[in-house]
């Protein structure tokens, strides 16, 4: 997904497993190899009534009750908990995402957690934004909308998700929460940009931190995410290996359509909604060519082509959950919501 190559920067580290106030990121002691068993990432709860517009990634790489975000410690090494992501310490993080069309911007869903902080309440209370139209480590790059200075706090939760160390998976101080913003009077039109953002949290726990993108178990980090200390920006990366992070956040609000768009949302149906087993899709006027169906972690989970004015569409068995469905016809794309009960 990242296409943009940047150079390499140096960033102060700490290899101490202690928490880290003034230290670019949290970071574990790297320790003796171990066996960790890989889990499949479980359907996000419902998080907007919007559309999910971009999805960078995701915050566990462990399905369970709670999830788990695990650091490969042992397996592959990997130091950084966590990057420093707090308005106290000067730093803040910024990625890069893309918008097919146009789109109003109405939220994102961020995530940190305060190591040693509870569960509930979420301590995390404020969040600075702000969207670039380029790689702000480049100096051609321009702030666009929102500053380091105005709250866009809406709420934060706990995400079912524990960011943990291989050799303690059953760790539960680093609670990660959901963290909302809202963003209110963006449009942005299609094209690549960057969202930078900050937290501030409670004071009396370590952070708040920024936690990565996780994959598969036993793979490397990737990405191409930035962080700055004192507005000067750098690659962020793990602290022992190098390997570049990417962040996990998720874009909701809705596209700006076309006239053709608009009349695929008054002909086309998608029945019923809410659904237990079969969902038809139809149109009675013109042919649709295909359907895509995403869970809301923005994970393609049913798709075929159509050819024809209808189609059914077994669903039995999607857990149960909020699901974007994307129709394609002639005259244009539009996206539907679908819950499946």
């Amino acid at each position: 997904m990242k296409k943009i190559t940047l150079l390499a920067s140096t960033l102060i580290i700490s290899f101490l497993s202690s928490e880290l106030r003034a230290q670019s990121m949290e970071t574990v002691d790297v320790i003796s190899p171990n066996v960790i068993t890989e889990g499949t990432p479980a359907i996000a709860q419902e998080r907007s009534a919007s559309t999910l517009l971009f999805d960078n990634g995701s915050h566990f790489n462990q399905a369970g009750a709670p999830n788990l975000s695990i650091l490969e410690s042992n397996t592959l090494g990997l130091t950084s908990l966590g990057l420093a992501v707090a308005t106290n310490q000067g730093f803040t993080i910024a990625d890069d995402f893309t918008l097919a069309v146009e789109s109003m911007i109405e939220s994102v869903d961020l995530y940190g957690y305060q190591t040693g902080a509870p569960t509930t309440p979420a301590t995390i209370n404020t969040v600075f934004i702000q969207i670039w139209d380029g790689n702000p480590s480049d100096p051609a790059s321009s702030v666009i909308y929102g500053d380091l200075t105005t709250n866009r706090f809406d709420i934060a939760e706990f995400s079912e998700t524990f960011r943990v160390a291989e050799d303690d998976l059953g760790g539960t101080a680093r609670a990660i929460y959901r963290v909302t913003a809202l963003t209110p009077d963006l449009i942005l039109a299609e094209g690549t940009y960057w969202i930078e953002w900050q937290y501030e949290g409670d004071p009396t726990f370590s952070g708040p931190w920024q936690p990565p993108v996780v994959g598969a178990l036993g793979d490397l980090p990737s990405g191409n995410a930035q962080q700055s200390n004192a507005g000067v920006f750098g690659p962020a990366a793990d602290g022992a290996t190098g390997s570049p992070f990417d962040f996990p956040f998720q874009i909701y609000g809705e596209e700006n359509l076309s006239v053709d768009d608009n009349q695929l949302i008054n002909t086309v149906t998608l029945l019923p909604n809410p659904a237990i087993d079969v969902i038809t899709i139809s149109n009675a006027t013109f042919n649709l060519n295909r359907f895509e169906i995403y869970n809301i972690d923005g994970k393609l989970v049913r798709n075929n082509t159509i050819n024809a004015t209808s189609t059914s569409v077994d669903i039995a068995s999607l857990a149960k959950g909020i699901y974007l469905v994307k129709i394609y016809a002639e005259q244009g794309v539009i996206t539907k919501k679908l819950l499946k009960a």
